[in-house]
């Protein structure tokens, strides 16, 4: 929970008396060993929250149903802006290739000419480390600082990877992240680039490494590649680590992705953003629609790039309240990284709140409709992502159910919000209900027992059928925008 200013207190009550809910900005750093905020020494070039970002929160309507229990979505937005004149932060980046046997052909002459690409946009004083996998892991070049001197050395381990074995994604993630952590760069950009073409041989460790990335502000960029990888998986490790999904249609875009990742590195003007929340009496969070929670209050968000505006909407649980009561909503906050004095930290603050009342015309004509729509955009792109992972896990009834459900609600909101996006997202919904059941396994195997005591051994997951795996592909991918960002 947030502690509560005086000057915190009578904003909010400036805040209230007009109806509206708005931002501050405060400048201040985080004790990391107590958790709380201090005064901090001059940091160097004098910078303020608001000079890099801005942080507002719109609820759904002004008003809720007095006496009664009900629910609001509150929009956060998120608006990265551009220092002039700061110099762009160091990179420490670890790129983890699959090299399995899948890999074979152009797929892994486009991902050596891809990590090449990626070479050629570093910058001496930048480090970088090359991670390969397959059914064990090959660290081809430990984190280095680039030189003038080591390109060509560099370049001979990306020429000499080769295809071969299963997918030991998770060993190789690992190996990954352990290079970017060992050398993190408090003043500079910490990320992994993860490049996968397969279902994992064991996906169990994936989702705890990923959260822990992001906890530990290494934010992992997941490429699945083709028609055959896991997009649940990949989608998850972006979302826990605070990074971004893609899907890459053909080997031959590798490159580009590969490069268009770079840009947005060296665009983050924003670093190891988390959104932490506090609700008001009696207000429980119900849902950050489509991301998952660091911790009960937490939203790892990862690195923010110049210009980059981000919707996050939380679904917020209420109590009864009288006729005319103040709901307080909750307390927003997003912390970044100082851009330019490592170690400490920028925070900027919203508030949102309601009032409730017992008149149902105040309510139908205080409603935004462009928060809802926001809200249902979101909800449905959830929605399509958890359908896609519960046919991945076998649950072919929730995943139709979850599709229906998405379908049925959107159709309806996208009339009463008069909303042409909502209503083209509804249409894809038909073709993605019949390529579901692809993802369901054909055959249910039981895991194997070991000999000695210990967790049963997972099979490795058969694939789902290729011929529907493209609108499957395209759904995850276009969900996972409107949930991520683009």
């Amino acid at each position: 929970m947030l502690n509560r200013s005086p000057l915190f207190v009578f904003l909010a009550a400036a805040l209230l008396a007009g109806c509206a809910n708005k931002t501050t900005s405060i400048d201040r750093t985080i004790d990391q060993r107590k958790n709380i905020e201090v005064a901090v020494s001059d940091p160097g070039p004098v910078i303020s929250a608001s000079d890099i970002m801005a942080l507002e929160s719109t609820t759904s309507n002004l008003f809720v149903r007095a006496n009664k229990p009900g629910t609001v979505d509150v929009r956060l937005r998120i608006k990265a802006k551009s220092i002039p004149g700061t110099p762009r932060p160091p990179i420490n980046l670890s790129v983890v290739v699959d090299t399995s046997a899948s890999m074979e052909g152009a797929a892994m002459e486009d991902a050596k000419a891809a990590c090449a690409a990626l070479l050629d946009k570093l910058s001496p004083g930048d480090r970088l480390a090359l991670v390969a996998f397959h059914s064990g892991v090959d660290v081809l070049v430990p984190s280095t600082v680039l030189t003038t001197k080591n390109m060509a050395e560099i370049r001979s381990k990306i020429a000499a990877m080769k295809p071969f074995g299963t997918t030991n994604l998770a060993a190789g993630l690992s190996a990954g992240l352990a290079e970017a952590q060992k050398n993190f760069r408090g003043d500079g950009i910490n990320r992994v680039v993860l490049l996968g073409d397969g279902v994992p041989n064991d996906a169990s460790p994936l989702a705890s490494l990923a959260q822990s990335a992001g906890q530990n502000k290494i934010s992992i960029t997941a490429l699945g590649l083709g028609l055959e990888y896991d997009e649940t998986v990949m989608s998850m490790i972006a979302l826990n680590s605070g990074g971004k999904y893609h899907y890459v249609k053909e080997s031959a875009k590798v490159a580009q992705m590969f490069q268009d990742e770079v840009l947005r590195l060296q665009r983050v003007v924003a670093r190891s953003a988390t959104l932490r929340l506090a609700t008001g009496p009696g207000v429980h969070i119900q849902s950050v629609v489509g991301l998952p929670m660091a911790s009960p209050s937490n939203v790892v968000l990862g690195d923010l790039i110049e210009g980059e505006e981000r919707d996050v909407v939380v679904r917020l649980s209420l109590p009864a309240k009288h006729d005319g009561s103040v709901v307080e909503l909750m307390d927003a906050e997003i912390v970044v990284d100082h851009p330019t004095a490592p170690g400490q930290h920028l925070i900027e603050r919203t508030f949102a709140s309601v009032k409730s009342t017992s008149d149902a015309a105040q309510i139908a004509s205080a409603r935004n409709r462009d928060v809802e729509r926001s809200a249902a955009r979101t909800d449905f792109a959830d929605r399509i992502v958890r359908a896609v992972a519960a046919a991945r896990s076998g649950n072919l009834p929730l995943a139709m159910s979850l599709l229906d459900t998405a379908e049925k609600e959107a159709k309806s909101l996208a009339k009463d919000l008069e909303d042409p996006i909502l209503a083209e997202k509804v249409d894809s919904v038909g073709p993605l209900r019949r390529s579901l059941p692809s993802l369901v396994r054909r055959e249910v195997v039981s895991p194997v027992m070991p000999d000695a005591p210990g967790l049963p051994i997972p099979r490795k997951p058969m694939a789902g059928a290729p011929a529907p795996a493209a609108i499957v592909m395209d759904a995850q991918a276009e969900a996972m925008s409107a949930i991520q960002g683009r």
